[in-house]
């Protein structure tokens, strides 16, 4: 990551690290992975607080998006998943209401 930041620059240009939303995630997953790093070294106190920090963990498991990254065809797939959360998510509301009706009018 610091190498690509050096390369291509941080923020201002054309080009740049933060212009592609596939490398802000590799940024924040470097920069979880390195919180979690350091809580874990300074949670061996027993400080409950940092301890709670340890939920970052979680978002470790979205590290093989990384390599989607590299793969055009599984880059497109992974895109065309997430634009098309909305709209299932507005299909699952539908059915939800759906299912209550039809289950009140089951009770009664």
């Amino acid at each position: 990551m610091m190498i690509k930041v050096v390369a291509m620059g941080l923020y201002f240009g054309e080009g740049v690290y933060l212009q592609s939303s596939w490398n802000v995630l590799d940024g924040v997953l470097v920069f979880v992975s390195l919180v979690d790093i350091l809580v874990s070294i300074a949670s061996t106190g027993g400080n409950r607080i940092l301890g709670m920090l340890r939920v970052l963990r979680l978002l470790r498991t979205l590290r093989p998006l990384r390599v989607i990254s590299r793969a055009p065809g599984l880059k497109l797939v992974v895109e065309t998943l997430i634009t098309s959360l909305r709209p299932i998510g507005n299909i699952v509301l539908i059915c939800c209401a759906f299912f209550i009706v039809f289950g009140i009018l089951g009770v009664q």
